[in-house]
């Protein structure tokens, strides 16, 4: 919820709505953040708890883009916005796709073992651009994007 709510002031347009909801989209991914600690940290992991990060995440991207896109377009009235706001939505479409291919193909069944399974794969590899890979990846997640 706290990431609509982030969206939506991003949504206003003005400064001060996107400052604040900035500081709300930052809250919403630490609590993000904790919520899998918790259960990694308690054994609790879980192809339910996997699926519903991965939605709620996709969620909160959408949210957060369309927010950033109208906001923009608020402010300064310039129509251009909208083209950049539909590609990072069509961005983030298709990379929750990719997502989903590559996490069935890693694991099967198990997609709580994604993480585990990507790291292992793509460190091993002596390959420069894996490991480049490996480290980019992380600047893909919802607790770095703020």
């Amino acid at each position: 919820m706290l990431g609509f709510w982030a969206a939506w002031l991003f949504g206003r347009g003005t400064y001060a709505a996107s400052v604040l909801g900035a500081a709300v989209s930052l809250g919403a991914s630490i609590l993000d953040g904790c919520d899998g600690e918790v259960a990694r940290l308690k054994y609790q992991e879980s192809a339910f708890g996997c699926w519903l990060e991965t939605v709620g995440d996709y969620m909160y991207y959408f949210a957060i883009f369309i927010g950033i896109t109208i906001g923009p377009v608020r402010s300064t009235r310039h129509p251009v916005f909208y083209h950049l706001g539909a590609a990072t939505v069509a961005g983030a479409l298709i990379t929750a796709c990719l997502l989903l291919l590559l996490r069935r193909r890693m694991t099967g069944a198990r997609p709580e073992r994604f993480g585990a399974a990507s790291r292992t794969h793509f460190i091993s590899d002596s390959a420069g651009w894996a490991r480049f890979l490996a480290w980019l990846s992380v600047c893909a997640t919802r607790a770095v994007m703020p």
